[in-house]
């Protein structure tokens, strides 16, 4: 009888596949199990931290006793000097704290990936194999746990804990359906070490390196919590690649917040062609070699050779933090981008826009203490940065920004702290409620030589030294621009309106003219019908003298 308890005993103890229990332990006889890496002998037997149940469901921390029962029931409800035991399901009394432990996943399996560290759950990059002391290349393990997310049944996000992560084998290459998530931008660092070409994290459209030019779909990408950054010692020279590369072409729903982008790349973010796209919270302090750009909006053949231009859509970015750099941010054309609650501070050219239709930039701050004359604050061209044609920019607001620190005191060649350049006329635009503080230099606060059928003002200048501020009207056919009143700083030169072209007057005949009164002083127009007019006479109508005419305040009269 006892000969065949012990027989079932051993059967009902007995390990499945991949099972890990401990059996035919006694008194000085070595223990094993079937699975990795766990052996000891003892009186009583010891066994260091090991994995000992069948299902994986569990992982003991610390030491095993076995007792000498006769294989009924293994090891001590007490334990000895390790305290007192808990049976698991196998019948098994551990000493230690049980952990969880997580198996191989379908997804994992169906990927091709196998975890390294059973301790942490799918998404985790720590399970496959990732380096948080940034001393071995993290790349494999990020991109193996990538590859398992976006498998079927997986987990659709990677997790960074805190720690800083190198990677220089590979690219960080991800596509549609996948969250970046980290513990929070200082605790969770990547370190990147790539070659100078090679973008550190890069999203494209079908998760390869080679995207599908012009089309539409939803990527639906979240990265958040995390920063890139270069690793010490990285050199700038040469360099053209980004901290984060979002390669669209077309795609849409992409959302970054409280990322921070550092280093010496040449470009901190890149939003190529991407559709409804959130960057919120953000801090890109990236300085890399010339012509480095901190923010990059572009859409067509800039980047990518046959890229149809117009996929950069609905673009919001906020709460942002631009620093450094030759450029804060490069837009260079799509619809709808708003750009508001931004700083942006110590650039070259905070802002250079070509080809923006219905955009707002509003209740920014560009802090420029050491911008030089010859760059505005705000640029608008009708090129790319590259010389790509993309025309001007029409229908948008400027409001309620603080233009402050703008121009260099010396200098020659200056542009106004808000610039409208090109070759045509941008449109469409008001601009009002601006606060243009510190303009040192010699030149306007806005020149809108290339502005047409637009309302400027009121906006205000403060504290702009001694030299006289004025918006250069470039009046011709296509421009039409509404100018109310300006609020010029007291003590200061007053504010001038300089007129390019002639300004053509609105006729009334004099029975038609509106009453004049304090609210209308100053205004002028033209009648039609008056009768011998004299300078600063009082106007007789029904005659036929055309004349222009001048509010004094109580009437119209002869000018």
């Amino acid at each position: 009888m006892r000969k065949l308890l012990t027989l079932l005993a051993l059967i009902v103890l007995a390990p499945v596949a991949h099972a890990q229990l401990l059996v035919n332990c006694a008194t000085g006889v070595t223990c094993s199990q079937t699975g990795p890496s766990m052996t000891g002998t003892g009186d009583p037997a010891w066994l260091a931290f090991g994995k000992i149940n069948t299902d994986l469901s569990q992982i003991y921390q610390g030491p095993i006793t076995m007792a000498t029962v006769g294989g009924v029931v293994l090891g001590s409800a007490t334990g000895g000097a390790q305290g007192a035991g808990t049976m698991n399901a196998q019948g098994v009394y551990v000493q230690g704290v049980p952990v969880p432990s997580y198996p191989q996943t379908a997804a994992e399996i169906a990927a091709g990936v196998t975890p390294t560290n059973y301790l942490y759950p799918p998404g985790n990059v720590l399970r496959y194999g990732a380096d948080p002391s940034a001393v071995s290349d993290s790349s494999s393990a990020v991109n193996s746990d990538i590859k398992a997310a976006l498998a079927s049944g997986g987990t659709g996000y990677i997790y960074v804990p805190g720690g800083t992560f190198l990677i220089s084998g590979a690219q960080i290459l991800f596509g549609n359906s996948l969250a970046i998530v980290g513990f929070n931008r200082a605790a969770s660092v990547f370190w990147c070490n790539l070659p100078l070409g090679t973008s550190c994290f890069r999203y494209s459209n079908n998760g390869t390196s080679s995207p599908v030019v012009n089309t539409s779909g939803y990527g639906q990408v979240t990265v958040s919590g995390i920063t890139i950054t270069t690793s010490p010692g990285f050199s700038a020279t040469g360099s053209t690649a980004a901290a984060l590369e979002l390669s669209c072409e077309g795609y849409s729903y992409m959302e970054v917040r409280e990322v921070r982008l550092t280093g010496a790349f040449k470009y901190g973010l890149i939003n190529d062609g991407c559709e409804v796209s959130h960057y919120d919270g953000d801090i890109i302090d990236n300085s890399g070699p010339a012509n480095s750009i901190n923010f990059w909006i572009v859409n067509g053949p800039d980047r990518v050779s046959g890229q149809s231009q117009g996929f950069s859509n609905l673009v919001t970015i906020e709460n942002d933090q631009l620093n450094g750099g030759t450029y804060g941010l490069v837009d260079d054309g799509g619809s709808n981008h708003s750009i508001r609650d931004t700083n942006i501070n110590g650039n070259g050219t905070p802002m250079r826009i070509a080809g923006a239709q219905a955009f707002g930039i509003d209740r920014d701050d560009m802090e420029n203490a050491g911008i030089q004359t010859g760059i505005a604050n705000i640029d608008f061209e009708s090129t790319t940065l590259a010389g790509a044609a993309a025309g001007e920019s029409v229908g948008g607001t400027i409001e309620g920004n603080c233009f402050c620190a703008d121009m260099a005191a010396t200098g020659s060649g200056g542009k106004a702290s808000l610039a409208f350049e090109g070759t045509g006329y941008s449109t469409g635009i008001s601009i009002s409620g601006n606060n243009f503080r510190f303009n040192l230099g010699p030149n306007s606060d806005i020149d809108v030589t290339h502005l047409g059928n637009s309302r400027v003002g009121p906006d205000n200048a403060d504290g702009n030294g001694s030299s006289s501020h004025y918006i250069g009207i470039h009046q011709d056919a296509n421009a039409n621009i509404l100018y109310p009143a300006q609020n010029g700083y007291p003590g200061f030169n007053p504010l001038i309106v300089q007129l390019g072209h002639m300004a053509q007057l609105a006729p009334y005949t004099v029975a038609t003219l509106p009453t004049c009164n304090t609210t209308l002083k100053g205004g002028m127009a033209y009648v039609t019908d008056a009768t011998a007019p004299t300078y600063n006479g009082a106007l007789t109508g029904g005659g036929s003298v055309v004349v222009p005419v001048f509010c004094n305040g109580s009437s119209w009269v002869s000018n």
